[in-house]
């Protein structure tokens, strides 16, 4: 009844309103069954109400924390002193690709950071919650290497755009850069971005109604979609539109997966 790993929404939030700073990537592993003994010293919080900044003002004190269904969850840290992660993608190499809230992309191998990243976004838009990098890695990344970053840059005056880039990696670099699509018309609220494979093997990019909700039924705008396109930028033949839009109506999508039996998109 309860995922492999999961991340507490707030961390992430709290990023945007300065009451915390997430330097540590964490991964929340189920403890034990119904019958394993409870750690009387452990937290014990509201599974919908967990205290993020506790965690993030003690992250070695934490090691257990138990949900108001007596689900016990054990708290690894895998990697710290980052710049506030924003996505992360495992590669079948067992490296972890992650970026960072101001435009770096940083790989994690044999459980060490490297010191050098594999790339800085130097046309990154930085504006309120606009220009945090979103990141995924091709199906096929273990044979041609292929990264994809989803991001905010500026335009004329304080206008945004999405733009989506797919890179090569190659001894731990990302190199020769690709712009598969760019949308013209986003904002520094709600801005969505993220990145998803999915497992159709087509690419999900979330955009948000950047304050502007009559934007996410207008067919003729991206605000406020969801996009899907092929493995090179391209509209798949089968969207319901006839364009990269594959759902309307959203506010401000932070998260995607797929259901493992019915396929259904969360």
């Amino acid at each position: 009844a309860y995922p492999d790993y999961f991340v507490i929404g707030d961390l992430y939030t709290n990023v945007y309103e300065g009451r915390a700073s997430l330097t540590d990537i964490r991964l929340y592993v189920p403890a034990g069954g119904e019958n394993a003994r409870l750690d009387a010293t452990a937290p014990r919080w509201p599974s919908a109400q967990l205290d993020a900044n506790a965690i993030l003002a003690s992250p070695d004190a934490v090691t257990v924390m138990t949900a108001s269904d007596g689900t016990r969850f054990r708290v690894e840290t895998v990697a710290t002193g980052l710049d506030g992660p924003t996505s992360l993608s495992f590669a079948a190499d067992g490296r972890l690709f992650l970026a960072e809230r101001r435009g770096r992309v940083r790989i994690i191998e044999s459980g060490a950071l490297l010191p050098r990243p594999a790339l800085t976004l130097s046309d990154a838009a930085l504006q309120d919650e606009a220009g945090a990098p979103s990141l995924a890695l091709h199906p096929g990344f273990a044979h041609n290497r292929h990264v994809y970053l989803g991001y905010a840059v500026a335009g004329e005056g304080r206008q945004l755009s999405h733009r989506l880039v797919r890179f090569r990696e190659l001894g731990s670099s990302l190199v020769e850069p690709v712009v598969l699509f760019e949308d013209g018309l986003t904002g520094p609220r709600f801005h969505g971005g993220l990145l998803r494979f999915g497992p159709d093997t087509k690419l999900y990019m979330t955009v948000g109604d950047i304050g502007t909700g009559t934007l996410a039924q207008d067919l003729a705008a991206f605000s406020g979609k969801i996009l899907r396109f092929d493995k090179d930028g391209t509209t798949p033949s089968d969207n319901p539109f006839g364009s990269p839009v594959f759902s309307l109506g959203h506010r401000d999508l932070r998260g995607l997966d797929w259901h493992p039996v019915s396929g259904d998109l969360w």
